[in-house]
Formats: C-alpha cells, sequence, structure tokens
C-alpha cells in the first residue's frame, strides 16, 4: 500500500494565526465554575476553546485526546516560565511586540483576500507546465499504478482472476461494492520512494507496464492487487496531468503573493516612511 500516513501540520496560508491563538488559548484562566475538558492550576481549557484549537490543524488524524495533551503540556510550561520570570524578560517582551504586529499584518491580509476569485484555467495551468518543465524532472523512478487492497484475502484473489480474464476496469465495476475493500485507487502517480511496505514496493519494480501483481498480503493482513500501468524513469518529465494540481497550488500561492505586494504597495502612500536605505 501507498503510505497514507499523516502528518500534523498546521493550516497552510496564515500559520501566525493558528499559533498565536493557541499561544492565547493556552493563557485562558476561567472561573472554577466553568465547564472545562483540561485544567492545569487555575488555567482551564473548555469545550468551546478545544474546538478553536482543532481547527488550527489540517490532519484529521489529529485526535480530541491528543489535542488535549498538547494543551496541558504548554500550559505546564508557560507556567513554569512565569515562576522563571521569563515573561517579564525584555527579550520575551519584545518576541511578544513583533508576534502581535505579525499577527494583527496577517489577519489584516486574509480579511481583505477573503473572497478574492482567483480564476486559473486550463490555458494557464499548461502555459506553467511548458515554461518551466524542468522543475517536473523526476529525481527517481515513479510509477503510474492501478491498485486495489482488501481485508479480505479470497476476494483479492478472485479480484486479480477478474482482471487478468476481463481487465481491471471490468474487473472493478462488477466488484467495486463489496465490502472488503479497503482502498481502491487509479492511474495514481507515485514516486519509488513513497511506495509502501517494502514487499509492495519490491512487486512493482519487478513488474512491466500492464503487467498485474501477485496477490499481495502484509502485516497489516491487508491483501492488494497491483497493475503497474507505466514507468516513468528517474530523469524523465513527469506529465503534465499527474502535476497539474501542484501547478495550481503554485500559480494560487503566486497570485496571493501578487496580492500582497500591491496591497502593501497601496498603503504606502498612507504613512510617513523613512529608511537608511
Amino acid at each position: 500500500m501507498i503510505d497514507l500516513k499523516k502528518h500534523l501540520k498546521l493550516n497552510s496560508g496564515f500559520v501566525l494565526i493558528a499559533a498565536a491563538c493557541t499561544m492565547l488559548l493556552s493563557c485562558t484562566e476561567q472561573t472554577k465554575d466553568t465547564e472545562y475538558v483540561a485544567r492545569v492550576n487555575e488555567s482551564y481549557l473548555t469545550e468551546s476553546e478545544l474546538e478553536k484549537l482543532a481547527d488550527g490543524y489540517s490532519s484529521p488524524g489529529y485526535s480530541r485526546e491528543e489535542i488535549i495533551d498538547h494543551w496541558i503540556r504548554q500550559e505546564i510550561l508557560y507556567q513554569e516560565a512565569i515562576k522563571k520570570g521569563i515573561v517579564k524578560s525584555e527579550d520575551y517582551k519584545m518576541i511578544i511586540r513583533n508576534s502581535e504586529k505579525e499577527l494583527a499584518a496577517a489577519m489584516l491580509i486574509k480579511q481583505n483576500y477573503t473572497g478574492k476569485n482567483i480564476k486559473i484555467n486550463q490555458t494557464d495551468l499548461e502555459n506553467y507546465y511548458n515554461s518551466k518543465k524542468e522543475e517536473f524532472r523526476l529525481t527517481s523512478n515513479s510509477f503510474i499504478l492501478n491498485i486495489l487492497k482488501s481485508n479480505n484475502n479470497s476476494f483479492a484473489v478472485d479480484f486479480r482472476s477478474r482482471v487478468l480474464d476481463k481487465g481491471w476496469s471490468k474487473a472493478v465495476e462488477e466488484l467495486k461494492n463489496d465490502s472488503s475493500i479497503v482502498d481502491l485507487q487509479e492511474n495514481i502517480f507515485v514516486k519509488e520512494e513513497n511506495l509502501y511496505p517494502q514487499k509492495l514496493a519490491r512487486t512493482v519494480k519487478g513488474l512491466n507496464p500492464l503487467e498485474i501483481s501477485i496477490v499481495i498480503s502484509d502485516e497489516t493482513e491487508y491483501h492488494s492487487v497491483v497493475q503497474v500501468l507505466n514507468v516513468l524513469n528517474e530523469g524523465s518529465i513527469a506529465p503534465f496531468e499527474f502535476v497539474k494540481s501542484d501547478i495550481e497550488k503554485r500559480l494560487i500561492a503566486e497570485s496571493e503573493k501578487d496580492f500582497i505586494n500591491d496591497y502593501v504597495k497601496e498603503l504606502y502612500s498612507k504613512y510617513k516612511i523613512e529608511s537608511d536605505d
């Protein structure tokens, strides 16, 4: 199976907002009568604050218990820092002042940018791809795959037999509603280093285009069948269809950057600015 392990990440775009909110919420003190989900001394984490903290993370795999544990850890460290006098130091106060400015600036930009209609069409995507193809040169061998994973070995064997007899698409059409299917992905682009587990990786690397694997059973007791549609060698250019979403993200990021630059330039005229540069 391809490694689908999720990593905890703060929402991209306005990271400072999430970080600052986390810091401020961790310092919230409630009365003892307030309903709370966790506390450290006289600092309380309420249900509503927990929801706000959870919204700051993009990974759905980050559990409620993990968020609470993280809050408790940060609150303990914060309270210990107070005891050590850190929050009264000039270095701390300077960092807070700078953080407040950065947070306010980020929120201002978000407020003005929200609702902007970014239009990126197919031509924009293709033009970017054609002008920057070198950036999409593969640094390792990659594969275009069909892959089915089941928790039932007999089903996987039957599915493979149908693929050999009727083809992948027909086999999927006949069996796609079976409850034992854990994962089904078709025409996906996977770099060699992202193939997991090792048994599956070894099998895929030994297949030729359009070949069907044997049933691959792993240590998690899942059973996979893989079809290699194509092999892309290291040094070749990734096909447009498999980098299209990445290009769209890049163009959106560039649009955001251009908006911020134009917005700041517009503000320059409203303020008296002096610089030695």
